[in-house]
This record gives C-alpha cells, sequence and structure tokens, in this order.
C-alpha cells in the first residue's frame, strides 16, 4: 500500500508528466517520418535569432547536450528534468527537485511553446496526412501550458517587457517568413500561393495577407482558451495583423 505524503504525491504526479512529454515526443518523432518542410526548430521558425548558446547553458546544468534542437529532442529535455524531478523527491532531495520543476517551467515558456504552438498550426492546417496527429501534439502541449502557466496574460503588464518590445522581441518589420510576423510559413503554402521564401520578401502573395488574417484569429481563439500561455497568442495575434 503506497503512503500518501506529499513528496511521494509530487513524485507521482512527475511520473505522470513524464509520461505525457515522452509520449508527445514520440509523437513528434511520427510527425516528421518523411517530412520535408521546415524544420520545427526555433531557428528556423523564428530566422533572426538563433537560441543555440541558450539552449546549451541551460542543459548543460542538468549534463545534457542537444543535437540540433528540432521539437522531439527538446520534448525528450522536458521528460528528463520530470523524471529528475520525481527521483529527487523518492530520494528525499526537495531542493533539485524543486528546481527540476522550475526550469521546466522556464524552459517550456522561453525555448518550446511559443514557437511549437505556431508551427504545429500550419501543420495542422496545410498538411492533410498529419492534420490529426498535429492537432493532437498542439492540444496536448496546450494542456501542459495550462499546468506549468509559463506566459498567462497579466492584468498590470507594466515591466514585463522592454519598451518597444512585446514577449517575442522588438516591434519592428520582420522578414515574412518569420515567426515574428505572426505566422509559420511552410514551403507548402508558399508553393500554393505561387511563391518561394526568396521571392516572397519583394513580392507578398494575397494569400500570405489572408493566412496571417487567420492565424490571428486562431490565436485569438487560443488567447481566450488556454490562460496559461495566454499572453504569447495576445502578442502574435497584434504581430499577425499589424
Amino acid at each position: 500500500m503506497r503512503i500518501s505524503t506529499p513528496a511521494a504525491d509530487a513524485a507521482l504526479a512527475a511520473r505522470e508528466e513524464l509520461r505525457s512529454w515522452s509520449d508527445l515526443a514520440d509523437q513528434a518523432d511520427r510527425l516528421l517520418v518523411g517530412w520535408d518542410d521546415l524544420r520545427p526548430v526555433e531557428v528556423a521558425v523564428v530566422e533572426v535569432y538563433n537560441p543555440a548558446f541558450d539552449l546549451q547553458r541551460r542543459a548543460d546544468k542538468w549534463s545534457h547536450k542537444f543535437e540540433v534542437g528540432e521539437l522531439p529532442e527538446l520534448l525528450r529535455f522536458l521528460a528528463g528534468l520530470a523524471l529528475i524531478e520525481a527521483e529527487s523527491w523518492e530520494s528525499d532531495n526537495p531542493e533539485i527537485a524543486t528546481q527540476a520543476i522550475a526550469e521546466r517551467r522556464f524552459f517550456f515558456g522561453d525555448r518550446v511553446v511559443h514557437w511549437a504552438i505556431p508551427w504545429l498550426e500550419s501543420v495542422r492546417i496545410w498538411d492533410r496526412s498529419r492534420s490529426e496527429l498535429a492537432n493532437d501534439v498542439q492540444h496536448r502541449l496546450l494542456e501542459l501550458g495550462e499546468l506549468h502557466r509559463p506566459n498567462p496574460e497579466l492584468v498590470d503588464t507594466e515591466g514585463m517587457t522592454a519598451p518597444g518590445e512585446d514577449l517575442f522581441g522588438p516591434l519592428k518589420t520582420p522578414p515574412p517568413t518569420s515567426l515574428l510576423a505572426g505566422v509559420v510559413v511552410l514551403d507548402k503554402a508558399l508553393s500554393a500561393w505561387g511563391s518561394s521564401r526568396s521571392s516572397i520578401h519583394g513580392d507578398v502573395p494575397e494569400g500570405y495577407h489572408s493566412w496571417r488574417e487567420t492565424c490571428a484569429e486562431r490565436w485569438e481563439t487560443l488567447r481566450a482558451s488556454h490562460e496559461g500561455t495566454g499572453a504569447l497568442w495576445r502578442d502574435l495575434s497584434a504581430r499577425a495583423r499589424s
């Protein structure tokens, strides 16, 4: 018979979360079988920022090493942090356990959810064969966002970002294919619009403007339904409509 104590309950919850992250990583792997479009890695989606140094800085603390930093890798790192938390509660090491909780929350908020959800949205809409799986992964990630609440929309946002910035960075005109324009643009979409990653910079097709408005509406829906990451979708919707 299991004895219920705060530490034992916390360990059990961490192990349940470990299974969620591991299952999501496996689903993300399946999503990428035969995938020949925009890779699910932050530098490719955002374009104007490379998180490699920050990724490794965080990983070094836990004796981890990233290969490329694609979505399945990041999800397995989060699973590893959940395992460390569970084992730390079980071995009566609450300091390490709470560090693993905090690291998971901030890593998820800083290095995963802001670009992974929009990338999954593009896959969901533009690749019919992967739509159901992309939708499931997106939904489960958003639910974990409700658990960890890394980016809630606060009533008083003063001091949360520097002047001239939002949660995604400086409010200046980004490349049209960058997430900072409020959307993720797959090669499949560019082909449907008769455009390309190089030509869209000088000749923006009408389909691109429609896609931005579609995404803005989607981000507003997520803002209302997922409070734990609501501030991200507020800012991304504003960018899509700017």
